[in-house]
This record gives C-alpha cells, structure tokens and sequence, in this order.
C-alpha cells in the first residue's frame, strides 16, 4: 500500500507493521478455526507452519488430494527458491487452464482417490461422529445427575425427611 505526502512523494505505507497485523490476523484465525474444530469434536495438530489439521489423514492422501502444491512446490525446487512469495509467484506461473469437469464426474474422482486411500475421510468423520455421540452422552448424564439432586434437595426441603408414602384409598 502506499500513500502520497504533503510534497506529492510516494512512500509505503509502514510495510512492516502491516506485514505485522497480517501474521497476527492468521494466528487468530488458526486459533479460531483450531477452537471451533475441537469443540466440533475433531482431534487437531498444529501443522508445520502452524496451521490447524484434522488428525487421522496420512501425508500420502494429502499430497495425492493435493496436486497443486506438489506442482508448485516443484516449481520452487527446480528454481532454487523458497518462501511465501516465491510459492505466490510460482503459483501463479504454473497455474493451468481449469478443466471443464461436471460435479458428477469431480465426485467420482474423489471417491475413487478416496478408496485408494482406504477411506480416510470417512473414518476421521466416523471418529468424529463417536466422539460426539460420547460427549453428548456424557453431557446428558451430567444434566440427569444435576436433576436428580435437584429432587433430592426439593424433596427434603418439602418433606421434612420423611419417606415419600403413596396415599392409598
């Protein structure tokens, strides 16, 4: 970004500190989604360069489910370069005209990488699934605790300790 002083020169816009709040902004958002994916009850790793991951995906399955990193991280090999913007400008070189693929048939394609793989995805959601299904459990059980002794407390402040009797007649 760049601003233009009172004598009409061009400068940057403190390059650095905006560099700054960028980097910030990203680790609020990795917390965040790191947050939100927990509580969804996913297990998560922090991955290499700090982003959040689902575990229960074997590297394999993501570089095959990832072809455009593998493409342009061979890109920067064959150019001797690293870092965010060399991987931007590389991103950008490489890039190939989209294919014109139906939903149909992008679907198909997942689901046969998918089972080559040996289903990860729905393993790590079936996971997912139990864990919920045991902290809902654990939640409800807790709740009927609480209620339980919620009766338990109005019951002797009613009663005075004296057993409940059904009046028959």
């Amino acid at each position: 970004m760049f601003t233009e002083r009172d004598n009409g020169e061009t400068r940057a816009l403190q390059p650095h500190e905006l560099y700054r709040s960028q980097q910030f902004a990203t680790a609020v958002y990795r917390a965040d989604l790191a947050f939100r994916l927990r509580e969804l009850g996913y297990q998560v790793e922090q991955s290499a360069s700090g982003a959040p991951e689902i575990k229960g995906y074997t590297q394999e399955y993501l570089d095959a489910s990832s072809p455009r990193r593998q493409q342009i991280k061979e890109h920067l090999n064959q150019e001797g370069v690293r870092g965010a913007e060399a991987a931007e400008i590389a991103a950008h070189r490489t890039r190939d005209a989209k294919l014109e693929v139906s939903h149909e048939e992008m679907q198909r394609r997942h689901r046969e990488m998918a089972m080559r793989y040996g289903n990860q995805a729905e393993r790590v959601c079936l996971r997912h699934r139990f864990a919920l299904v045991r902290s809902l459990r654990r939640a409800r059980s807790k709740q009927t605790e609480r209620s339980a002794k919620r009766f338990v407390m109005q019951w002797r402040k009613t009663s005075s300790g004296t057993p409940f009797r059904a009046n028959v007649i």
